[in-house]
């Protein structure tokens, strides 16, 4: 499964889903352009799932304040795009069942490009 591609500019509004995972517990962001957020290169967790019923744990920087669930659990999230997003969304899953969103965020490959 190849997963979705999403494109959006800084502003725009974006919804990821964890398509085809049954019991997602977390998302992970591998950014395209780390450096841009100040970030070392691979996967974090940016998200998680908190027990049955309760709300989900509050997004880690560099998300906070942009990132809202759209349901109950993880399922479908809404990202408020900033410069720097670019780069794949992961929902794992408790099976260890994974959906994937490319993001690209216009404009980031040149605002992100490293001074000098």
């Amino acid at each position: 499964n190849p997963g979705a591609s999403l494109d959006g500019r800084p502003g725009d509004r974006v919804d990821l889903s964890c398509g085809g995972v049954s019991h997602p517990i977390r998302w992970v962001w591998a950014p395209s352009f780390p450096a841009c957020k100040g970030l070392s290169k691979g996967r974090r967790p940016i998200l998680w799932a908190a027990a049955a019923g309760a709300p989900t744990v509050p997004p880690l920087q560099p998300f906070v304040g942009r990132l809202r669930s759209l349901d109950s659990g993880i399922r479908r999230l809404e990202l408020l795009l900033s410069a720097g997003d670019s780069g794949t969304f992961f929902c794992k899953g408790r099976h260890e069942d994974e959906s994937r969103t490319v993001l690209h965020v216009l404009g980031d490959r040149t605002y992100c490009k490293a001074p000098g």
